[in-house]
This record gives structure tokens, C-alpha cells and sequence, in this order.
């Protein structure tokens, strides 16, 4: 008869797959339609070059192509390095200092585009706009390997210290759970349960980790 660690192993190895499947089904989606996005925006990105170039006698498409492909890398590199904070925060100023500023559609708005911290939310919107689709499918990739690690993760150390915390019924200080778990390095299996939902780590004095109720409500049912 299977013990209460190994049923506890095997759940956790049964929930880490169908999250790791659910991870990898939206990151398909989000790569598909990235990638539709992606192209929509070499589009326009070629379009406004071959316009532009124009006007320099440059209108040999294949430069308009290759520039707008290096144009794309380069948004993919800002979309990896920008701050998502940043581009969030948005200032305008309106045409008067005195006024409000208020925006109706098909009529217009008072805000004042060649301010400085207008001009900077526009570009920052534009800048947005244009990540979208980096985004996305950088975003599915890192998906598909946070399921890979889902699937590495230690399955027994996890289950061991999900059984200490179950005996639990308060905190379990850091230096307690080293001392209940001699053989286990408890700071690589403890970073591995942040992905688990329902495991709390408290970190005023002492610090220490507890089961959330749903959490032990779910383990003991492994004990009936």
C-alpha cells in the first residue's frame, strides 16, 4: 500500500503535468498569434520605410525589406530589455496650464503633443504597440520552459517537506525544517514550492513556511 509521501509525490507530479500542459496549450496560442502580429507589424514597419525611402530615391524594395527585418530584431532585443513599469506611466500637459485635461471622441482634446512628457507617452505608446508581438511570442517560449521545470522539479523533496508541514498545524521555522530534514537541502526544495499554490512562506520573525487551510485540507485526504 502506497504511503501518504508517495500518494502526496505522485499528486504533485500529476498537478505539475497538467500545469505544464496548460502552460505549453497557451503558449502555442500566444506564439500563433504573435506571430501574426509580428508580421503585421513588418508590414507597416516596411510600408513607412518604403514611404520614407522614397523620399531619399530609395525604392528598391529589397532594402525596404531587409531594414525593415532588422527594425523587427531590434524590437524584440527592447522588448527583452524594457521595464513594463515604465512604459505604463503616462503623463500629458494640455495646451493650457490652468485647464484639465479632457479627451471626447470624433471632437479631439486639449492635450498638448510637442510637451515634453506628452511627446514621451506617445512615443512610449507607439513603443507599446510595436512590442506587442515580441511579447507574445517571447512570452509563449518562456512558458514552454517554465513547464519543462515543472517537470524537473524534485518531486521527492517536495512531497517530503509537504508531509513535515502537514504534521504542522503552526509556522515552521527555516532552521527547524533543516533540522526535522537532515538530508535534504531545504533552500533549493523550498525555492521549488513557491511554484506550488497553497505553501505560505512568512517572512517575519521567525521566518518560516505553513500550508495554506485549502492546502492541508487537501493532504489529509491523502491519510483517509
Amino acid at each position: 500500500m502506497p504511503s501518504v509521501e508517495e500518494d502526496i509525490r505522485e499528486w504533485l507530479r500529476k498537478r505539475a503535468l497538467h500545469t505544464g500542459l496548460a502552460y505549453v496549450a497557451t503558449a502555442v496560442v500566444a506564439f500563433f498569434i504573435g506571430l501574426v502580429v509580428c508580421a503585421v507589424t513588418y508590414m507597416v514597419i516596411c510600408g513607412v520605410l518604403f514611404l520614407t525611402l522614397a523620399n531619399l530615391f530609395v525604392t528598391d524594395p529589397n532594402w525596404v525589406m531587409i531594414i525593415g527585418f532588422i527594425v523587427l530584431v531590434l524590437l524584440f532585443i527592447g522588448n527583452a530589455r524594457a521595464d513594463r513599469s515604465y512604459y505604463d506611466k503616462l503623463s500629458f500637459t494640455s495646451g493650457s496650464t490652468s485647464s484639465p485635461i479632457w479627451a471626447i471622441p470624433r471632437v479631439g482634446s486639449n492635450i498638448n503633443p510637442l510637451a515634453p512628457d506628452s511627446f514621451r507617452s506617445f512615443v512610449k505608446i507607439i513603443c507599446s504597440v510595436l512590442f506587442i508581438g515580441p511579447h507574445l511570442v517571447t512570452s509563449s517560449v518562456q512558458l514552454v520552459l517554465k513547464a519543462v521545470r515543472l517537470q524537473r522539479r524534485d518531486f521527492d523533496a517536495c512531497a517530503s517537506i509537504l508531509l513535515v508541514l502537514l504534521e504542522e498545524r503552526k509556522r515552521l521555522p527555516y532552521a527547524e525544517l533543516h533540522h526535522r530534514l537532515p538530508g535534504l537541502n531545504p533552500v533549493e526544495a523550498l525555492e521549488e514550492l513557491k511554484q506550488v499554490d497553497g505553501v505560505l512562506f512568512l517572512e517575519s520573525d521567525p521566518p518560516g513556511v505553513v500550508l495554506s487551510s485549502e492546502m492541508r485540507a487537501k493532504l489529509k485526504e491523502f491519510r483517509e
